[in-house]
């Protein structure tokens, strides 16, 4: 590695330059409230992302925007290590979960056009699904409190890797075969990209059009954003997309990156720090939907029992500092993500990064500390421990819970088995074991995982998985 003094980094030394002066612009045009008159200082920004500003690394690409301005780009590391290309305002980066306020945006615009009705039965539209209890809502989709269970733990648990090559038609028959769901609709807020993913079906079910198509028609070719799009083909050639890694400096960096992954909604979007100042900049104009459009996609949603979320239309609706925010972040592959606005100050950042190593989100809060500076600190944790019954006792002897449990669901088991006098999960995704320990009664953890078993006549008959983002899955003792 051959770490570079900041100031020589060509991608940043371009682009200071034309980002001050539009600055200046700006604020010769009109005038901006008090805590963002001026960029925040260049310096600062380079502090904090230092440790990716050699080349030889990957990096990220950093965005401040002011009332949907650019005023202020800085990018450090490289776009692709095999040929030392460096990372700057226009690489375009897989953004993950970001993708999900610009599917869940479509869908709104669907809705306000008369198209599709956010209450609709979304077995209106996949009528492949199962007839629930209670039927599952487009609107449950986007706020995530469908209860549908997720899709990348759905092929996890089914042996399957996201990396291999999976299509539509699979993807969909994998969700349908699910005879439950996580909770029944509107009762709880769980994200589920396997929601987002049956949105996307929607969508296109509804359109005619690939989602790729019908967001450019109706969000980025509206608002200029020519480089970003659903990557909904994997043969398409991308100009000056970056590359992913994971690693990192001393151990060496590796490759990440699944060329063959092309399913959209919950991500998918490609996407760049400059595209991005234009839908930053329709939050503030209303370009595109116009003042109901904007009002509904930051509506939080709301659940069965009138509690209110801090999520809505793919926007987690939050704060920093004190400051209300809006925003999401993104994960896949060695990609790392973070867009987030603070609106009643109109200052907004996003950092785009290629190496899986990088949390954007604390990235993005310092910077916003730097362009508008400190906020009020947030109330402490109450750490003091809860007082608790202690745990029921165990059916069974431990080693009595072994064996083979199969799930139609998923079409495949789990098998536990008793060595060495401690219980051992093996799950189709992998052949090493994990250590599983007994909590209480007939429930079990394994890596945070939790199994709760069922016990008639002194033999575990059944066992029910919650495996973070599914929930409730059964599997069935064979022999």
């Amino acid at each position: 590695m051959r770490p570079q003094p900041p100031s020589t980094h060509p991608s940043r030394r371009r682009a200071l330059g034309p980002i001050l002066s539009g600055l200046w612009l700006l604020s010769a045009i009109a005038p901006l409230p008090a805590a963002a008159q001026v960029a925040p200082d260049p310096s600062a920004i380079d502090e904090i992302f230092a440790e990716w500003d050699r080349e030889g690394s990957p990096g990220c690409a950093v965005g401040v925007y002011n009332q949907g301005m650019l005023v202020l780009e800085r990018s450090y590391g490289e776009a692709n290590l095999d040929w030392g290309i460096p990372i700057t305002s226009t690489t375009v980066f897989y953004a993950g979960s970001v993708s999900k306020q610009f599917a869940a945006a479509t869908a709104a615009l669907l809705h306000l056009n008369g198209e599709l009705d956010l209450d609709d039965d979304v077995r209106r539209y996949i009528p492949e699904l199962p007839n629930y209890d209670a039927p599952i809502t487009i609107r449950h989709l986007v706020h995530h409190t469908s209860g549908v269970r997720d899709i990348y733990g759905l092929l996890s648990l089914s042996g399957r890797r996201v990396a291999d090559s999976w299509t539509d038609t699979e993807y969909l028959e994998l969700i349908a075969a699910q005879r439950e769901l996580n909770f029944p609709p509107g009762e709880e807020y769980l994200y589920s990209n396997g929601a987002y993913y049956l949105l996307t079906t929607t969508i296109e079910r509804v359109t005619g059009q690939r989602l790729d198509d019908a967001a450019r028609e109706l969000i980025f070719a509206p608002l200029g954003m020519d480089d970003t799009h659903f990557h909904q083909d994997r043969e398409r050639i991308v100009p000056r997309r970056a590359m992913s890694y994971g690693g990192d400096a001393d151990a060496g960096f590796r490759q990440t990156f699944l060329g063959n992954f092309d399913k959209s909604g919950a991500g998918g979007l490609h996407t760049t720090i400059e595209d991005l100042a234009a839908w930053d900049r329709n939050f503030e104009t209303g370009e595109v939907g116009g003042a109901d459009f904007l009002s509904l996609i930051q509506t939080p949603g709301v659940l069965n029992s009138g509690d209110t979320l801090s999520y809505g239309f793919g926007l987690q609706l939050g704060e920093s500092g004190g400051r209300p925010t809006v925003g999401h972040g993104g994960s896949f592959m060695g990609f790392r993500s973070d867009f987030v606005r603070f609106p009643e100050e109109g200052i907004s950042v996003a950092a785009l990064c290629n190496l899986g190593g990088i949390n954007p989100t604390p990235l993005t809060r310092r910077v916003a500390v730097a362009a508008l500076g400190p906020g009020a600190e947030g109330p402490e944790e109450d750490a003091s421990p809860e007082d608790a019954d202690p745990p029921s006792p165990a059916s069974l002897a431990l080693r009595d819970y072994a064996g083979v449990y199969h799930s139609d669901e998923v079409d495949a088991s789990l098998e536990l088995r008793w060595s060495g006098g401690q219980l051992h999960l093996i799950t189709p995704a992998s052949l090493d074991s994990r250590a599983v320990d007994w909590l209480e009664g007939d429930r079990f953890r394994s890596a945070g995982w939790i199994l709760e078993f069922q016990v008639d006549e002194d033999r575990p008959t059944a066992l029910r998985l919650d495996a973070g983002r599914v929930k409730n899955l059964k599997y069935v003792r064979g022999g």
